[in-house]
């Protein structure tokens, strides 16, 4: 049961990062105040489905190619860990 709990916490947080793309780009059309590069990589990490998602969705920071070379392999690993913590969850919790 505590991996289900897992496995929605980590759909959540590739909502959230969906959402803080979507709304850095907003606001880069509005030219209103941005959302760090810094942030963005953070989230990119944290949630790589949903950085990416959103980076191809709303056609946001892809032709940066500054930003690509960063945000890259963050998204590999943070796939790599976010497929990690989903295999150890269903292993120590099922």
């Amino acid at each position: 049961m505590a991996s289900v709990y897992v496995i929605l916490i980590l759909s959540f947080l590739q909502c959230i990062a969906f959402i803080i793309y979507g709304v850095d780009k907003v606001k880069a059309i509005k030219n209103l105040p941005r959302i760090s590069e810094k942030k963005l990589l953070y989230w990119a990490l944290c949630a790589p489905i949903g950085s990416s998602c959103a980076m191809e969705t709303f056609r946001h920071k892809i032709s940066k190619k500054s930003f690509l070379h960063k945000v890259i392999p963050l998204i590999i690993l943070g796939l790599i860990v976010n497929i990690f913590i989903v295999i150890i969850s269903l292993y120590f919790f099922v």
